[in-house]
């Protein structure tokens, strides 16, 4: 998921045009493995509330977030132009 976000941050980057249609099917892939990455940690959670995966990983599924948000903000902002 994180590698599928990173791409979608390159084809961004490129000097040339990007390719509207490839943009936002990275994009959705990846949130597509967010959320289902999402499901399956919270499936991990114990009843009394503690999760079973460690910190780092919900740090980065939190940082995956914040990453696929702005990936979809700027997508709009360039589409607006």
């Amino acid at each position: 998921m994180l590698r599928t976000s990173a791409v979608a941050m390159e084809e961004i980057g490129q000097s040339c045009r990007t390719d509207d249609g490839r943009l936002d099917d990275m994009i959705e892939d990846a949130a597509s493995q967010l959320d289902r990455i999402q499901n399956q940690k919270h499936s991990l959670t114990h009843p009394e509330g503690r999760s079973a995966a460690p910190t780092l990983q919900g740090t980065l599924l939190t940082d995956a977030a914040r990453l696929l948000a702005g990936l979809r903000s700027g997508r709009r902002a360039l589409s607006q132009t």
